[in-house]
């Protein structure tokens, strides 16, 4: 709504000011969540379930994955923000690219090399190229 209201009114420094904030917010809280997430993972994990296999493989998730969590959120941030400059066709191959271009093939080859650990990698990958993909979209979207 913050971009879009702002867009409407002609204010694009607010807009590109919006959204480079919203960045950097991304990234900061992201890795702080990542360092707890990454310290805590077994016993997080185990409030949800005590079968060892389950406390294994959500701790490797909860090691892996949350490390790229402020690149997925740049990702939402650029889809929203485009969706709100006029421009769903962008966003929605955006979304195309993350999930058929980057994190299926991604996944695949993960999976083939490491096993699950390649899963988790794969989309953890998917996340940080798709999010600096996305930046960058947005940056010449609104040409700056």
């Amino acid at each position: 709504p913050f971009v879009g209201q702002n867009f409407g009114a002609g204010k694009n420094d607010r807009v590109k000011l919006g959204i480079s904030l919203s960045e950097r917010f991304s990234i900061i809280s992201s890795s702080l969540i990542f360092i707890v997430l990454a310290l805590l993972a077994k016993p997080i994990a185990g409030l949800f379930n005590q079968n060892t296999s389950v406390i294994s493989i959500t701790t490797l998730y909860l090691r892996i994955v949350p490390f790229a969590y402020g690149l997925q959120g740049i990702l939402l941030i650029s889809s929203s923000a485009l969706n709100a400059l006029n421009k769903p066709l962008h966003a929605s191959v955006l979304t195309i690219i993350h999930m058929f271009v980057l994190y299926v093939p991604l996944a695949l080859l993960g999976s083939y090399l490491f096993g699950l650990a390649g899963i988790f990698t794969g989309l953890a990958l998917s996340y940080i190229i798709a999010g600096i993909i996305s930046h960058f979209v947005v940056r010449r979207t609104l040409q700056y």
